[in-house]
């Protein structure tokens, strides 16, 4: 199945294609499919180490474990976070970094819409321009968040819209409906 979609406020148009109309394949039937547990870390290219250490310690509550030094220099940092939040390396790669801005390489997960709204004040209170907190397909989601070096940082709820508008009607408190496009595929 292949649709495309009008174009979202930067001017770009998707299309969305389902991954058995690509080519024919067939999925691996899940009891043949390998045993995969989560993320372990993902790996960040950054023009300046400290700088986005410091980004994320005070904009999402990492902390630096530990750094990499080459030669007197600080090349990278191994960063954890104390909620559960996915660990980060960032790696000195300034051509890297250039390359990965405005790109959303991930979406970080947060519980619920208590905790994205917590999130988003906590930002706001920062002075960090962020896209607000909208309700879409699959749960609640803070876009249009940039690291220094530009690269979008999404956030989403792991609740499911269904749930999350269910439970807006009984609170009867209205949903903020996102003028964004969410296409799940």
């Amino acid at each position: 199945m292949r649709g495309s979609s009008p174009p979202d406020r930067s001017g770009r148009s998707f299309v969305v294609i389902k991954p058995q109309a690509v080519r024919g394949e067939v999925s691996i039937v899940s009891e043949e499919a390998p045993v995969l547990a989560g993320i372990c870390r993902v790996t960040l290219p950054v023009s300046e180490v400290a700088r986005s250490a410091h980004w994320d310690r005070t904009r999402l509550g990492y902390r630096v474990r530990f750094e990499l030094i080459d030669d007197g220099q600080v090349t990278g940092a191994h960063l954890s976070h104390p909620q559960g939040g996915p660990e980060l390396a960032l790696r000195l790669d300034p051509e890297g970094a250039a390359m990965a801005a405005r790109f959303d390489s991930f979406v970080i997960a947060v519980p619920d819409r208590q905790a994205i709204e917590g999130l988003a004040r906590h930002l706001s209170a920062l002075g960090q321009s962020h896209g607000g907190v909208h309700l879409s397909a699959n749960g609640w989601v803070l876009p249009l968040l940039h690291d220094p070096d530009g690269r979008e940082l999404r956030l989403c709820t792991l609740a499911l819209a269904s749930d999350t508008a269910l439970a807006d009607s009984q609170t009867n408190a209205a949903p903020q409906r996102s003028d964004l496009r969410v296409y799940a595929g």
